[in-house]
């Protein structure tokens, strides 16, 4: 009967659909910078100029320029304010839609046609140079450039793929009904939703005419939204509500309020992290550079009969040879002499000239000169042209000029081997965001001190030069992992554990492979990698074959199994899974993973990148340093967590849903299909504000560490502690 009640509830929008395109439309945003910009300008321009327009056209589909579409976004994410100021400056409710990205361009060709005509000299996009009137006072009773501060979070919530994934969204708005019905029976009571009903109410609300009707037929009046509260302490008005949205909701349907894949992430990473440069990226690499040998001259010789060899190399490399027997004292290339040198501070350019003695048959030669020629000394590596260089060698009984022709470098690679640090015990206060950048951090209760075991790696290239740091975290109070890759005294990347609370289960979303997901039932555990540009991708493990070898040789040997992992890479284009493993059954620690090829035992470590001027390629080896220490990261939490890694009684963790967090985490149960994220809530709440979240995917039960002997068969038993001895594993 209960069920019949909230399911007979219809909306007047395809909410389904509408998420998907509410997605997109807020990563066009990012991808623009719109969130970004000037916000008070857009609201100057939406008020002079757009919505008299949009009310003048009711049956004209419309869409504004990004920036307006951004200030009349978060303007109708308050409806009731929303209602009012409409009603209030154009004297009608003003509507909108949500479009994909192709219909918004339509849309927006239409509106720039009407606006040109009605604004003559306007121009329909934002130019850098316009300034808001200094007389200018906003006559919206909500303050929506605040709003806007605060909406350009929620994107980073609702970005993971599975938030476009049909069957999720189908669930999600079967618990949007919930959340409706919940507020039906509870008027007073300040409900706060997950993530997944957050953006389906979101997108319901971006049709307000619509909205309007819904909300008033369900509900009896326009249920409000507002996102201004935003304290998430312990105790405060977010954190109660959330506890009590979460015992009405368990009454009231008998079931958890928390969701896999809904819940709070923490604080978006953007911006957050140091922004790798070419120059850093060329510092701790070597790039491939292509040259081409042009022209050749030889002077202050005695002999005209002189004979000429080049070579190329590097102090580690063989020494190649490019050139041979170039008689006499001048040489023109046609065509050029094609050859491939590396950036690095030693590769080197090696000239020969020897002499002729005695006749053509049986004379011998007799070495004129030799030297060694740096051709990139005071060249710009990163010149998006050819560059023509002249190179001179005196060679005392010789001088020679050589002629280049040096293109600019566009792949690098980086050969790096891994120092290991001691782990040891430090005290990390969870409140001082610079010592953890961009991680989520769990409210530990009062008088507990968080004791982490905490080491540093030094990541140095063949000349032993440092060129990054590693630092790893574990901390038992919090339970979290976090590895953090430095660029000299600067946080470039950053990794730690996640569970269901960011990741849905398999079985929630209509195809796994076409989203990071996460099966606590087969003891996976999760990593997410970040950068300065935010997420980079998501690594989880698991170990298969394991076995724990039974003592005085009776039964089968022990066996460390094989290591399993998946990596899935956030890009424009979505995102891919790319499988790999560790055979340790069989003494193989060796990792291949496009750009990165690495060994968790030597500690060697290469990997390639573009030089291209563009961010990505620089970021890229410092997320790939982040790979390479989380997989071993991953070997370690993959062998089970102890048992002390369960939820203690009073634990807060960080808020797992909507816009806001606070609460506590649940379990992980036996089965996927039962699996819980932990208890959960956030943004929104009749009559405005928002609520608590909840825990993180619950508690990490486990068999202990693995012990040694794996070469004696012996294997080895669980134990108390956590194995956080990083490539030395066996």
């Amino acid at each position: 009967m209960l069920m019949e009640l909230f399911q007979k509830f219809s909306f007047n929008v395809d909410l389904i659909e509408g998420s998907k395109k509410h997605v997109a439309f807020l990563k066009t945003l990012a991808d623009n910078d719109v969130m970004q910009a000037d916000l008070r300008h857009a609201l100057y321009r939406y008020e002079k100029y757009w919505l008299p327009l949009a009310a003048r056209y009711p049956d004209t589909e419309l869409s504004a320029p990004l920036d307006v579409e951004w200030i009349w976004h978060c303007h109708m994410l308050c409806p009731l304010r929303y209602q009012q100021d409409c009603m209030k400056l154009v004297g009608t409710l003003v509507d909108h839609k949500l479009y994909s990205t192709a219909e918004l361009r339509v849309h927006q060709g239409v509106a720039q046609l009407l606006w040109e005509q009605i604004y003559f000299g306007v121009p329909f996009d934002p130019l850098p140079m316009m300034t808001v009137p200094k007389d200018f006072q906003s006559n919206l009773s909500y303050d929506v450039v605040s709003a806007g501060s605060r909406q350009k979070s929620f994107l980073y919530h609702v970005s993971l793929p599975h938030f476009t994934d049909r069957k999720f969204l189908e669930a999600a708005e079967n618990r949007y009904r919930k959340f409706l019905y919940l507020k039906q029976q509870n008027p007073e009571m300040f409900v706060v939703p997950t993530y997944d009903i957050d953006l389906l109410w979101h997108t319901h609300q971006l049709h307000p005419v619509r909205y309007k009707e819904d909300t008033e037929r369900i509900l009896g009046r326009t249920l409000d939204h507002d996102d201004s509260v935003s304290d998430r302490s312990r105790g405060s008005k977010q954190a109660v509500s959330e506890a009590m949205t979460r015992e009405a909701w368990q009454k009231e349907f008998g079931e958890s309020y928390a969701l896999c894949g809904a819940m709070y992430r923490g604080e978006a990473p953007e911006g957050k992290l140091y922004q790798a440069t070419p120059e850093d990226t060329l510092a701790l690499s070597e790039a491939k550079i292509i040259c081409y040998l042009e022209k050749l001259e030889i002077k202050d010789v005695a002999s005209k009969k002189v004979r000429t060899t080049l070579h190329v190399g590097t102090r580690y490399d063989n020494v190649e040879r490019i050139k041979s027997h170039i008689r006499g004292t001048s040489w023109i290339g046609n065509p050029p002499c094609q050859f491939t040198l590396k950036s690095e501070s030693l590769s080197f350019l090696r000239i020969q000239v020897e002499k002729k003695l005695g006749c053509s048959c049986i004379g011998g030669t007799e070495l004129v000169g030799e030297a060694y020629m740096n051709p990139f000394s005071s060249l710009d590596l990163l010149s998006k042209t050819t560059v023509k260089k002249e190179l001179c060698a005196d060679m005392g009984r010789a001088k020679a000029t050589l002629s280049l022709s040096i293109t600019p470098a566009s792949e690098c690679e980086a050969k790096l081997m891994l120092q290991v640090g001691q782990f040891t015990k430090a005290v990390m206060p969870v409140e001082v965001d610079s010592m953890w950048g961009p991680v989520p951090r769990n409210q530990l209760p009062a008088g507990v001190v968080n004791e982490c075991d905490v080491t540093s790696h030094s990541l140095v290239n063949r000349e032993g030069l440092l060129r990054m740091t590693c630092r790893v975290i574990h901390s038992l109070p919090m339970m979290q992992s976090v590895v953090q890759v430095f660029h000299r005294d600067k946080m470039a990347a950053v990794a730690h554990l996640i569970g269901t609370e960011q990741l849905p289960l398999p079985n929630q979303v209509k195809s796994p492979v076409s989203c990071p997901y996460l099966n606590p039932k087969t003891g996976e555990r999760a990593v997410l990698i970040k950068n300065n540009a935010g997420d980079w991708g998501v690594l989880v493990g698991r170990w298969k074959g394991f076995r724990i070898g039974q003592p005085g040789g009776k039964g089968p040997s022990g066996s460390p199994g094989t290591l399993i992992m998946r990596l899935w890479r956030f890009g424009p284009g979505g995102g891919r899974w790319e499988m790999f493993g560790m055979k340790y059954n069989l003494k193989s620690y060796a990792v291949t993973l496009g750009d990165l090829r690495a060994n968790l035992k030597s500690g060697d470590i290469i990997i390639r990148t573009t030089v291209d001027n563009t961010t990505c390629g620089y970021d890229r080896c410092y997320a790939m340093s982040g790979v390479e220490c989380s997989s071993d990261v991953q070997c370690n939490v993959c062998d089970g967590l102890p048992g002390a890694w369960d939820d203690g009684p009073g634990h807060d963790h960080p808020g797992n849903g909507g816009d806001h967090h606070g609460g506590d985490s649940g379990d992980v149960g036996g089965t996927y299909e039962t699996a819980d994220a932990g208890q959960g809530g956030g943004c929104g709440g009749c009559g405005g504000g928002d609520g608590g979240g909840g825990g993180c995917g619950g508690g990490l039960g486990g068999t202990g560490i693995v012990g040694g002997g794996w070469e004696s068969g012996g294997g080895g038993g669980g134990g108390d502690g956590i194995d956080i001895t990083l490539f030395d594993t066996v």
